[in-house]
């Protein structure tokens, strides 16, 4: 009783499928454009897009950029669920905070402060493009537009 085994297809068939296989780039930000072909929509990702999470915290490779080119992508969608869009930075660029040096930021109580002046203003200018201003904003405004934050 023997069993016979084609390792020689087998093999031949497993490298043909290897060779053919695309699995993108190794660096989300190089795959914003296809990125929604073959996104597997985790369990962040879903929480997210439910609004119940704000800020995706994680270490190098877990799929932070990944999901940030997922929301760019699906900017419209969630403008239809009246969702507005507010990107932090660019990821292909400088990092936000690069102007930064050790010696001007010397507490993280000022680093938080820094963090928090900066969120602002991304929601300050997201408010000024769509015209969403409001009584209470004006002051605000003027305080961001007299810093050069908007």
């Amino acid at each position: 009783m023997g069993v016979v085994v084609r390792t020689r297809y087998m093999s031949r068939s497993k490298r043909l499928l290897l060779e053919n296989a695309d699995f993108g780039s190794a660096v989300a930000e190089q795959e914003a454009a296809r990125l929604s072909e073959y996104f597997v929509e985790t369990y962040q990702w879903k929480k997210i897009e439910k609004g119940e999470v704000d800020i995706v915290f994680g270490k190098k490779g877990t799929g932070k950029s990944a999901i940030y080119s997922l929301i760019k992508a699906k900017e419209g969608e969630f403008f239809d669920r009246r969702i507005l869009v507010s990107t932090a930075e660019n990821p292909h660029g400088a990092a936000a905070f690069e102007l930064f040096s050790e010696e001007d930021v010397t507490t993280a109580k000022e680093c938080g402060y820094i963090r928090k002046l900066y969120i602002l203003s991304l929601v300050a200018n997201t408010i000024c493009e769509y015209e969403l201003e409001t009584p209470q904003f004006v002051d605000v405004k003027q305080i961001l537009q007299s810093a050069g934050l908007i």
